[in-house]
């Protein structure tokens, strides 16, 4: 909840996951990062932050569509895209 509704995750040492503490800064490994243009539920802005949170080699795309559809439909012309 707190991931949520007050961006702990993000805050160095706020959230502890089986008592250690969770720093996304030390995280040193390649993340493919996904999102869609129009998800309601995780903005494309916001999930783009975390390209600057993790310390390896990143990949971030955006989909087009919402929050499932753009994750479960292939791209195809003139439905479904990615940048």
């Amino acid at each position: 909840r707190h991931t949520y509704l007050q961006d702990d995750l993000v805050k160095p040492g706020k959230v502890k996951i089986c008592g250690e503490k969770i720093d996304l800064g030390k995280i040193k490994c390649p993340a493919y990062l996904y999102t869609s243009q129009k998800d309601h539920i995780v903005p494309w802005q916001f999930a783009y932050e975390a390209t600057h949170l993790l310390n390896g080699k990143n990949r971030f795309v955006l989909g087009a569509s919402g929050h499932i559809a753009g994750v479960i439909n292939p791209p195809a012309k003139n439905k479904r895209y990615y940048f």
